[in-house]
Formats: C-alpha cells, structure tokens, sequence
C-alpha cells in the first residue's frame, strides 16, 4: 500500500470513528465511491476498533512479557546474583 492510499485510509478511518455506529456505512459508501477495496480495509479496522477488548485500548507493556515469554518481575526484584 502506498502513503497516500494509506493516508486516505486512515482519514476515513478517524472520521468514520467519530461518528455514531449507524451512520459510518453512509458515510463510507459516499466517502470511498467506487472503491470497495478501500471501503472494506475501514470498515475492517472500524470493527476492531468497536471491540471491547481491543488491543488498541490496551498499553503495549501489558502483553510485552507474554510476546518475549519471560518472567514478569515484580518491582524491586533483582536478576542475577
């Protein structure tokens, strides 16, 4: 994907986010026209963004020791001898 379709995406995107559920397919179906293809990459990121448990809600430091599989340390705990 090129900068500019990717930005284009992303400002339907914040735009479509603002608005009530119900009212972001008119909007996308006039904001995006003919292009379906960028319709449903929006319309994808809007139904993970519309999730509870959505990873964009959550710090990144939250799932980090998972990613790594090590060891959450509590604080003040020492490595090493």
């Amino acid at each position: 994907m090129d900068a500019s379709r990717w930005d284009r995406m992303k400002g339907l995107y914040d735009s479509a986010l603002e608005l009530p559920v119900a009212q972001r397919p008119a909007y996308l179906a006039q904001a995006c026209g003919d292009d379906s293809a960028l319709r449903q990459e929006v319309e994808s990121l809007l139904a993970h963004a519309d999730t509870e448990d959505s990873p964009i809600d959550r710090p990144a430091w939250e799932g980090a020791a998972s990613l790594i599989g090590g060891t959450v340390l509590a604080p003040g705990a020492s490595v090493g001898p």
